[in-house]
């Protein structure tokens, strides 16, 4: 997968659990974590880290946290560094194969999700 791929998909997984931060969050966060690491984004690393540790039950943890500036650690602006269209179709098979299932609401994420 190509860096602006992961960065793509950084932002992504990030704001999907924005959207559902219910259920599926551990393995999610996990992955998010691991692209952070990979891309050495360690505002984003230290902001997923915390909200992963955060000590409140699954079901309280807000997902809003991770709404704000990437300079904070947040996706907002993370377009910016990928400049990729928020496109599934035309994007590599590894890439695929990771939004496709890690993902909890592709069809609202994606444009071309179901075409």
């Amino acid at each position: 997968m190509e860096r602006e791929e992961k960065i793509l998909l950084l932002e992504l997984i990030m704001r999907d659990i924005r959207g559902n931060w219910g259920w599926e969050l551990e393995e999610r966060i996990a992955k998010a974590i691991e692209l952070s690491k990979e891309l050495g984004f360690k505002e984003q690393l230290e902001r997923l880290e915390w909200y992963l540790n955060e000590q409140l039950p699954k079901g309280e943890r807000d997902g809003r946290y991770l709404r704000t500036n990437a300079d904070n650690g947040g996706y907002e602006g993370l377009e910016d560094k990928h400049s990729l269209s928020y496109t599934f179709h035309d994007k590599s098979e590894e890439f695929k194969n990771v939004a496709g299932l890690i993902l909890t609401a592709p069809d609202y994420i994606f444009e071309d999700w179901d075409k």
